[in-house]
């Protein structure tokens, strides 16, 4: 999956938006609600208005809802989960028919209405609760081919960017090609609350499944700017006080210069996590199965001596199965991740990689609650037990995701941690045979953990 970054600042002074919002409707009125701004409704925290004062609360390493946002979103209860996200996704989609114009069309045209005063008091009537929204199409991948000659421009909410801009807030254009279609870029816009709305999804998914503690030491070598993998990262990590250390590649630095500095770093202040790709494209320096075949080629054994037992965070690209189990040998806790940048909440669902009875590594992720509203999309070609999905994103400022099909196959299951989104594989690489039943086949240079059907 390319992804590829590009971040817009203007400092602007705007004073107009005083005060603190009331409930949820009222944010409403000027941006997307999300699982953040539940929480500190719940507990009867002011909401301010102004984006920067709102902003504060969320990045700022020290203050006092970090601890809050982690605990609520990797611990919420199911029934809590429920609440919130009926809400958030009522509001979320009048947000989306009241401010889009790419939703207004899609929505009339489907369910046959004629003005956005009628489509909006539709959906006023009729989406209550997250199941409503079997009532609504899909948000497709050809949507995000198709939308404005190629780009997803004409998904965006006109002038929302810069009237961000204008209040002194980040406005950062993500943009991927591997989950829309190779050749094919689509630009995935996010509010500065939009980055930090994730990088808490990301944090408290961390804490949870990957081992992050206060305090720790996290080497990063997944890509910088301009991909939004290693950046999230960083953010996510910072409010738990992490201290970073990044070393990607360049031109000019190979594997082995990269493994020597793990070791000189191990040595010196040691590493509690490293963060990376698994593999990646020609001259990926810096992806762990290069380094680790450095390192091994070598004879050095920084890998051996330095991160043995510790953690490692995988993300950007699935992981072949032959080195998730070569990183079992290595590491105490191996995190993979699952997401896009159409609905990466931080890259937010993470959970060990596990094998199954035949020793196969799978494509497994748990969704931290809150952040998403999963459900299934029938699909009668989908083979037993799987099925399509679609996502809805709670709180998308500039691009609202309401009911996105992001094209895998998958297995639901709930579970007491949170939703369990097991074997996922793309759609595409499924192969029906002959006699029954299928059989997984993966292009040429494709990397996944998927187990046999």
């Amino acid at each position: 999956m390319g992804i590829y970054i590009i971040c817009s600042y203007i400092m602007v002074a705007n004073n107009s938006l005083t005060g603190n919002y009331e409930d949820l409707s009222e944010i409403r009125q000027n941006r997307a609600p999300n699982t953040l701004d539940a929480i500190l409704y719940q507990k009867g925290e002011d909401i301010p208005r102004h984006p920067r004062k709102y902003l504060h609360h969320l990045s700022n390493p020290e203050n006092e809802f970090t601890d809050l946002f982690v605990d609520r979103i990797g611990n919420m209860s199911l029934s809590d989960t429920g609440r919130i996200e009926n809400e958030l996704v009522r509001q979320n989609v009048l947000y989306a028919v009241e401010n889009s114009p790419f939703y207004q069309n899609k929505y009339k045209k489907a369910l046959k209405l004629d003005s956005k005063e009628g489509l909006v008091g539709w959906v006023e009537e009729n989406i209550q609760a997250s199941d409503d929204l079997e009532m609504l199409p899909v948000l497709t991948n050809h949507d995000f081919k198709t939308a404005s000659t190629g780009y997803s421009w004409g998904l965006m909410i006109p002038g929302k960017a810069e009237e961000l801009k204008k209040m002194d807030t980040f406005v950062c254009n993500y943009q991927t090609g591997g989950t829309t279609g190779a050749g094919v870029a689509s630009v995935i816009p996010y509010s500065e609350i939009d980055k930090q709305a994730s990088a808490y999804e990301m944090l408290a998914g961390l804490v949870k499944y990957g081992g992050i503690e206060k305090g720790g030491k996290v080497l990063i070598v997944a890509p910088g700017q301009p991909h939004p993998f290693g950046p999230i990262v960083e953010t996510a990590l910072e409010k738990y006080s992490n201290t970073i250390h990044w070393k990607h590649f360049s031109p000019a630095t190979t594997s082995a210069k990269i493994v020597d500095y793990i070791k000189l770093l191990g040595e010196q202040e040691g590493i509690d996590c490293i963060v990376g790709a698994p593999h990646g494209p020609k001259g990926a320096q810096a992806s762990l199965d290069m380094l680790v075949q450095a390192d091994e080629e070598n004879g050095t054994d920084v890998f051996e001596d330095h991160l043995k037992g510790k953690n490692v965070v995988v993300g950007g690209s699935p992981t072949k199965r032959d080195f998730a189990i070569k990183l079992y040998d290595i590491f105490d806790k191996v995190t993979n991740q699952y997401g896009s940048a159409q609905f990466m909440g931080g890259n937010a669902p993470m959970r060990e990689i596990w094998t199954d009875d035949d020793g196969l590594f799978s494509a497994d992720a748990y969704k931290t609650r809150g952040y998403w509203s999963i459900r299934e999309l029938k699909d009668s070609n989908a083979p037993e037990p799987w099925s399509r999905m679609k996502l809805t994103v709670l709180g998308r400022d500039i691009l609202p995701i309401i009911n996105y099909d992001p094209s895998d196959y998958v297995q639901i299951t709930e579970t007491p941690d949170g939703m369990l989104l097991k074997y996922i594989c793309r759609v595409e690489f499924f192969k029906e045979l002959p006699g029954g039943g299928y059989t997984i086949e993966i292009p040429s240079g494709i990397m996944s953990c998927v187990s046999g059907v």
